[in-house]
């Protein structure tokens, strides 16, 4: 059997699931494996050690994240942290802060003010289940508001 120049020598990938295949290399590897653009990255970096610096990064941001909003004169910032369940909605932007917050929890509805002025429903929002693997939702629709 001949082969031609133009046919390629090496092997043809197979079928099958990519989630399957990306668990699988995460439990040989220890590395995290993400589908993107219906390709497999693998994080070079150990999640544990990438998680950290992203938890240190972000308490320092904390400090900051709404303060930014204030300062560009955002009307009023709703805020969702679906680790505990529960949202803040800040208002009166002024020299540089917001001046009033409004707390709650998941299942707590909460009205936006003008120029939307419309009722948001938390009841359906999960709560991210901290695991040693990370984050995971529970079932159920969630949109991030902000942060």
């Amino acid at each position: 059997m001949s082969v031609s120049p133009k046919t390629p020598v090496y092997p043809r990938p197979r079928p099958g699931n990519p989630r399957d295949v990306a668990e699988k290399t995460e439990a040989a590897t220890g590395r995290r494996v993400q589908i993107v653009g219906g390709k497999l990255v693998m994080s070079p970096t150990p999640p544990g050690k990438h998680a950290g610096v992203v938890r240190r990064l972000r308490r320092q941001l904390d400090r900051v994240m709404a303060d930014w909003y204030a300062v560009a004169g955002v009307a009023f910032l709703p805020v969702v942290d679906p680790r505990k369940g529960t949202w803040a909605l800040h208002t009166r932007p002024d020299n540089g802060a917001y001046q009033d917050v409004l707390p709650g929890k998941f299942g707590e509805s909460v009205r936006l003010p003008e120029p939307l002025a419309i009722e948001i429903d938390t009841d359906g929002f999960p709560i991210h289940d901290v695991s040693p693997r990370g984050p995971r939702a529970q079932k159920g629709p969630f949109t991030e508001i902000s942060k």
